[in-house]
């Protein structure tokens, strides 16, 4: 650790952001160093692609403690944890702002060998619990917050920041010294900032992902591991984990396709760590060798000419994916809308590339004709309120 005269920590590079502390309290500094740490080699090694322009945030913590942020003031209190959450807060959303280029999911992840486990949850699931619990078993730390994705190759961006560690769960880190000691007067809910290098090694440069697990800490619930229905219910799922897929769109979604396809997902309920730990091993080794879906784009319909009367047609800019396991996922951009779709519906989306009437679907569709009628009938009726088909009058 490098301190000059001011007790002026080191700059870290985040990203295409530069982060430094000034304090009149060396420990501060000190402290700040060790959680910040991840960001060292990390830095130099230039895992993040910082195409958008340079942004810097200053820090300042004096005496009780004051800090700000760029000259702003941030926070006054006299509980330095306070400040550390409260700063990490500003530097996830700059992170994301600075970088629009980049998809980012709600999500911790671990790596080995350059393969990772991402665990993409809300908050309060147990994802920081299981991530910190995995470095210690020896994974490499990528994040336990946000995990960005680059499209083209898919590869998952480190961003080694302090793990959050909740008070319910501070007694299973008992050996870990920065993990605090619960106190009487510690808040159910209370959070405590703590450097990954208190839990092991922080994986460099980026990797790429071969596994998804949802992780549900139940706390006296039912121990349940469970694959998803389908690939298209995998991408429905991580969209709704995403900070900012409307900013990237259609290549946003490719991502996301392309992920599902390759990684395969599970939804683990755990109570007891050292079998979460265990499970994340299994799924992990099983997925390596897993072989990755075909997956067929259908682009948008090239038809925009009028409907006439009782005429259908799905909305000209919706894209969807079919995979191999049967379903399909459909995204319009415009909307932001999503749905999933089966090999039935799948059949009549590709056909409704083209303006058909109800009779017409009927004679087309395979089945009996009461069934296919009835079927039809309701699936266009879910189209049409979700604002995927478009029709020139009630079907």
């Amino acid at each position: 650790m490098d301190l000059s005269a001011n007790h002026c920590s080191r700059p870290v590079q985040v990203g295409p952001i530069r982060f430094s502390v000034t304090s009149d309290d060396a420990a501060v500094i000190a402290r700040f160093d060790r959680l910040f740490s991840g960001f060292d080699d990390a830095g130099t090694a230039a895992p993040f692609d910082a195409r958008a322009a340079g942004e810097a945030m200053e820090l300042t913590v004096t005496g009780h403690y004051d800090s700000t942020v760029d000259g702003v003031p941030l926070l006054s209190s006299g509980d330095l944890g306070a400040h550390e959450l409260a700063i990490t807060r500003v530097l996830n959303q700059r992170k994301l702002d600075a970088e629009p280029h980049l998809l980012h999911l709600h999500s911790a992840a671990v790596a080995r060998d350059g393969r990772a486990v991402v665990m993409a949850a809300m908050s309060g699931s147990g994802k920081s619990t299981l991530a910190a619990a995995l470095a210690q078993e020896g994974w490499g730390y990528v994040t336990d917050e946000q995990v960005a994705l680059r499209p083209g190759d898919g590869a998952l961006l480190a961003y080694p920041r302090p793990i959050t560690i909740r008070r319910s769960v501070w007694p299973l880190f008992a050996a870990v010294d920065e993990v605090p000691s619960p106190r009487r007067d510690d808040l159910e809910n209370a959070r405590a900032e703590v450097s990954p290098a208190a839990f092991g090694s922080v994986h460099l440069g980026p990797s790429w992902p071969v596994a998804v697990v949802v992780p549900l800490h139940d706390a006296g619930g039912e121990k349940m591991l469970t694959r998803f229905e389908s690939t298209a219910e995998v991408v429905e799922y991580l969209a709704s984990c995403c900070y900012d897929l409307e900013r990237l769109g259609v290549s946003g979604m490719e991502v996301l396709v392309d992920m599902a396809g390759k990684c395969p997902a599970w939804r683990l309920h755990y109570d007891e760590l050292d079998d979460a730990v265990a499970r994340v091993d299994e799924l992990f080794q099983a997925a390596v060798k897993s072989e990755p879906l075909p997956v067929r784009h259908i682009r948008p319909t090239t038809d925009r000419s009028p409907l006439s009367g009782g005429m259908v047609r799905r909305v000209h800019s919706a894209h969807a994916w079919a995979f191999g396991d049967g379903s399909t996922v459909v995204y319009d951009p415009p909307t932001g809308k999503i749905t999933r779709l089966d090999a039935a519906g799948t059949t009549v989306w590709e056909l409704l590339h083209d303006a058909h009437g109800l009779a017409d679907l009927v004679e087309l569709f395979q089945g009996e004709t009461d069934e296919a009628e009835y079927g039809i009938r309701n699936w266009l009726h879910t189209m049409v309120t979700a604002g995927l088909v478009e029709e020139a009058d009630h079907v």
